[in-house]
């Protein structure tokens, strides 16, 4: 389990190489952190910031996961 510390060091650095978008870093962490599965966002910045995640827009992550009606 990451201490307060890890991820107060984390977001400093992410603040400072400006690789995700300010307003997303705490969601990226507690995604992080949290050992998310996948990460759905409509926010395409933060998507492709965060690549190392499985990451879905909202409607690409309906089509992986649920079924087809018709």
């Amino acid at each position: 389990m990451p201490s307060t510390l890890d991820w107060s060091e984390e977001k400093a650095q992410l603040i400072n190489a400006n690789s995700i978008p300010s307003e997303d870093i705490e969601i990226y962490l507690s995604a992080k952190y949290g050992e998310a599965d996948c990460f759905v966002s409509g926010n395409r910045a933060l998507i492709q910031a965060i690549a190392a995640f499985q990451c879905f827009t909202p409607e690409a992550f309906i089509q992986t996961y649920l079924p087809q009606t018709q």
